[in-house]
């Protein structure tokens, strides 16, 4: 928890290759946890780098396919990234998978909602 804190405090005090360092040291230190590579992915996604980003989600959800939180960043990375169906994918996915998480099901279901607005079209 201490870690995930000071990456979260790096994060806010502008230091994102510390707060990326502290992400990843944690995931080594619990590889069955999707949750670090979930927050490197929202660190990525943050700065505009979709590509790193999308690739963290892949490993976050790899790591812990329950995790509904997992599926809908990831939905949100490929959205942005212009990979509309698989992101619909992901975040229905997520969407079946959130007996206990009503804030991943939210996400999700704001994720789609905003794509059927026309949030994520990425061509002029």
């Amino acid at each position: 928890f201490v870690t995930f804190k000071g990456g979260a405090t790096a994060l806010s005090d502008g230091r994102h290759k510390h707060a990326a360092d502290l992400f990843e040291g944690v995931g080594h230190l619990i590889p069955h946890s999707g949750v670090p590579p979930m927050l490197l992915g929202n660190l990525h996604f943050a700065q505009g780098k979709l590509h790193l980003a999308e690739k963290a989600h892949r490993d976050a959800v790899q790591r812990e396919p329950s995790r509904a939180a997992c599926w809908a960043h990831l939905g949100e990375a490929l959205l942005w990234g212009g990979k509309v169906v698989e992101g619909l994918e992901a975040c229905d996915h997520a969407l079946s998978l959130t007996g206990t998480d009503p804030s991943a099901k939210q996400f999700a279901t704001n994720l789609k909602q905003a794509q059927e607005l026309g949030c994520f079209d990425t061509e002029g």
